[in-house]
């Protein structure tokens, strides 16, 4: 059974993430926190394309789109049985989420080095990151102008 202030907290954080997911997309076109200031596709960059995929039942695109769709789903079936378990499961998840991230890094720098550029391995060039260097350049050409003058 689920407590009166644990669901309120529970509605108020799915309001926020729902708040997140429409600004994001609203103002941005990406939910990806990295995309959307750096430019650049992190690790977990297609994730939820690759979850949607999986449940149409497009396994093989899914893999393509993010091939830790598996894993991650692992990791929160394990989250979700240590929650108010024993101590011994809660280290296993610990550890397999520590080996999780740093094979993803691997395999990440793997699929950017071989297939960047294809979906979801993409730059955003209307990132915060490149607008701000577009103004910078355009400041700075604007300054260049206006002394040679």
């Amino acid at each position: 059974m689920i407590k009166r202030g644990a669901s309120k907290r529970m509605a108020l954080i799915l309001a926020a993430i729902g708040l997140y997911y429409y600004t994001a997309l609203r103002f941005f076109g990406y939910v990806c926190l990295s995309e959307i200031v750096l430019g650049l596709p992190c690790p977990a960059c297609g994730l939820t394309r690759a979850g949607w995929l999986f449940l149409r039942g497009e396994f093989w695109k899914s893999w393509n789109m993010n091939p830790f769709l598996g894993f991650a789903a692992i990791y929160f079936a394990l989250a979700a049985l240590a929650r108010n378990k024993s101590r011994r499961l809660a280290k296993y998840r610990d550890i397999y989420l520590i080996c999780i991230v740093f094979a993803s890094f691997i395999v990440f720098a793997f699929r950017v080095h071989s297939s960047f550029g294809t979906e979801p391995l993409v730059l955003n060039p209307n990132s915060l990151l490149f607008r701000l260097l577009r103004i910078g350049k355009s400041v700075l050409d604007g300054n260049r102008t206006t002394a040679s003058n």
